[in-house]
């Protein structure tokens, strides 16, 4: 059956109906590796290969065509240029350490045609050293480049590491901030602090290193409840990463430590608020249910969702800048 449908679809290509095999491969063999595909010359199926980069852009498709350049006759004069351009996009679009194994070094190490200059060798090299959380953030950090604000965490879990702790309150990952053209990170951030004091921000200013804890701190191993259990007020160390946040009418001024600032609607800030605070709560509630170890901690964490849950469903009200 995939032999008949790869005839198929070869046909389409050499006949330059690429419509029709850009909708043979989608619905039957629902691939564009390069396993998958037809066994003809590089010249047709880098037309076609385009041709499906114009429809859907996947690394998948790019490291095809790398393979159809570098491995299928005819050989296309100067294909490594071709190539290099191929596995940029492949790589921009994936983060995907293979292309850089496989091909950036596995094809072109010591190859007297590489088409990289050992400064761009050396760039791709520090890809090899950061870790897949890094590389997480810095995939969906590009996805959201158009954005004023963006945050990301990755790697959550408890503070031992594990993916779960029933006597664990707190919540920890590697978070980051986009604010305007600046990113700020911290490694190891007490997360579950920093969605609650992200929904504090929608209605109340805070005033960089000024409040009780950071925007990203590095732990929040102080939680005061307040008398009804309605609010918290948590407390860390000195180590973490803040910026101010001021309401001005119906947007948000994001001050940095340096003066760098970047206004917000409102708006905007508050969904962006609200989709990294319902991933933290997501994955509390993805884990086992809390032991508690005394009443003290049991009224913590009644507290801290109390306050979480009021502010996240409130309307949030504006005030002059």
């Amino acid at each position: 059956m995939k032999t008949k449908i790869n005839r198929i679809i070869e046909k389409h290509i050499i006949s330059g109906d690429y419509k029709e095999a850009y909708d043979e491969i989608e619905s039957n063999i629902k691939s564009f590796d390069f396993q998958s595909l037809p066994n003809i010359d590089a010249i047709h199926m880098y037309r076609f290969l385009m041709y499906a980069v114009s429809r859907n852009e996947t690394a998948d498709i790019h490291l095809s065509i790398c393979n159809y350049l570098n491995y299928m006759n005819p050989i296309i004069t100067d294909n490594d240029s071709l190539i290099k351009w191929h596995l940029v996009r492949a790589f921009e679009i994936s983060h995907d350490k293979n292309v850089l194994k496989n091909w950036i070094f596995g094809v072109y190490s010591g190859n007297p045609d590489c088409p990289f200059s050992e400064e761009e060798l050396n760039y791709y090299r520090s890809f090899l050293e950061k870790d897949e959380i890094a590389l997480k953030i810095e995939r969906i950090r590009k996805e959201e480049e158009s954005k004023k604000f963006a945050l990301f965490a990755a790697d959550l879990h408890w503070i031992r590491g594990d993916a779960d702790d029933p006597r664990d309150l707190c919540l920890h990952g590697k978070a980051a901030a986009k604010i305007g053209d600046r990113t700020l990170e911290f490694d190891e951030c007490a997360v579950s602090a920093t969605a609650l004091y992200l929904l504090k921000s929608l209605s109340e200013d805070h005033i960089i290193f000024k409040e009780s804890v950071q925007m990203l701190p590095c732990c929040g191993f102080y939680i005061i409840p307040n008398g009804d259990l309605s609010a918290v007020t948590i407390s860390g160390c000195n180590s973490g990463v803040d910026w101010s946040v001021i309401h001005c009418g119906d947007n948000v001024k994001l001050i940095l430590e340096d003066g760098y600032e970047v206004e917000v609607p409102l708006d905007e800030y508050k969904e962006e608020v609200f989709r990294f605070a319902d991933m933290i709560e997501d994955f509390y509630f993805s884990c086992s249910p809390k032991v508690f170890s005394d009443q003290w901690d049991e009224d913590v964490y009644n507290a801290f969702w109390n306050e979480w849950r009021r502010r996240r469903n409130r309307e949030q009200t504006k005030s002059a800048c």
